[in-house]
């Protein structure tokens, strides 16, 4: 028996097709190697549409540059 670990990124995130997302977290263990990947993963947890975190996460992402 194995275990397998997945290492996420921003970059794989967003490279994924939004319908196969769901299987980039079907793993033993998740490796996050940014905040904005966590930070997607946690929103994808709860529920909200992956257009909609995408958004939100470039939004506060832009506004943290701009302060």
């Amino acid at each position: 028996m194995g275990f397998h670990k997945r290492f996420i990124t921003r970059e794989i995130i967003e490279s994924t097709d939004n319908e196969q997302i769901g299987t980039l977290f079907t793993s033993d263990a998740l490796i996050f190697s940014d905040d904005w990947s966590y930070n997607f993963y946690e929103l994808f947890l709860d529920g909200v549409e992956i257009n909609k975190i995408k958004e939100k996460l470039t939004n506060y992402e832009n506004n943290k540059k701009e302060s």
